[in-house]
């Protein structure tokens, strides 16, 4: 039998009855099971289908040199230079370069580790 908390919850969001809620989550389960589904855990922390290992983390996004090298040689031909690069606000930075935020603090360390 499911957590009943897991049905109670189903039956308020679907508008399903009980037996169909049952019915509903049993069948995701065995698709969780068969690998069609990614398990995850939902925002109320109801687990994955039971036996389901988690998902792997997802790799950190790392810059590469070239990616760096770039930014800052568009901070150095942009009007508000390469000041605005190190002090500017750093999502700002990233949108106005239309890069990612790990990007501009790489660029940054590599500015001040070159000064």
């Amino acid at each position: 039998m499911a957590d009943a908390r897991l049905i109670d919850e189903l039956v308020r969001r679907a508008r399903l009855s009980p037996s169909d809620a049952e019915a509903a989550l049993r069948a995701l389960a065995e698709l969780a099971a068969e690998g069609h589904l990614r398990p995850v855990d939902g925002p109320a922390g109801y687990p994955a289908a039971p036996g389901t290992p988690a998902p792997p983390p997802p790799e950190p996004f790392v810059p590469d040199a070239a990616d760096v090298d770039a930014l800052i040689a568009s901070a150095r031909r942009h009007p508000l230079g390469i000041d605005f690069l190190i002090g500017g606000h750093l999502g700002t930075v990233a949108v106005t370069f239309k890069t990612h935020a790990f990007t501009v603090e790489a660029a940054r360390a590599r500015i001040w580790t070159e000064r």
